[in-house]
């Protein structure tokens, strides 16, 4: 029997600093940014690294959803779905454990309480 793991999440927070876009040797775009999670009065915000890389599409690369990522601001509440995962680095002799997720999908804006989305607009008839 087969076992199927499956590693997804949703986050819905707010960017904590400017996405940085770059691009590798061959062309592949990729993105990193944080974003702060609340979690509730009284608990403190979690804060995950961000990262996106473009996907091979055919005979190029798929670069919608580090783009999209790279459009979004400092502070801006967005829905992000993706992989969770956990890295471990040294610096100067300090082991730094640093939890983040990879994108699967664009980001997805989430308005505040109030605030309308900027894709629902009154349709024009």
């Amino acid at each position: 029997m087969a076992i199927l793991t499956f590693n997804r999440v949703q986050i819905i927070g707010n960017l904590g600093r400017e996405s940085e876009l770059k691009y590798t040797n061959d062309g592949r775009a990729w993105v990193r940014t944080s974003i702060a999670v609340y979690q509730g009065d009284g608990k403190p915000t979690m804060w995950l690294q961000v990262k996106a890389f473009a996907q091979k599409a055919g005979s190029g690369w798929d670069d919608s959803v580090p783009v999209a990522l790279a459009e979004c601001a400092k502070g801006d509440r967005v829905q992000l779905t993706g992989k969770l995962v956990y890295e471990e680095r040294e610096y100067n002799g300090v082991t730094y454990r640093d939890w983040g997720i990879v994108l699967y999908q664009a980001p997805v804006d989430v308005p505040r309480k109030g605030e309308r989305n900027r894709d629902e607009d009154e349709p024009d008839f």
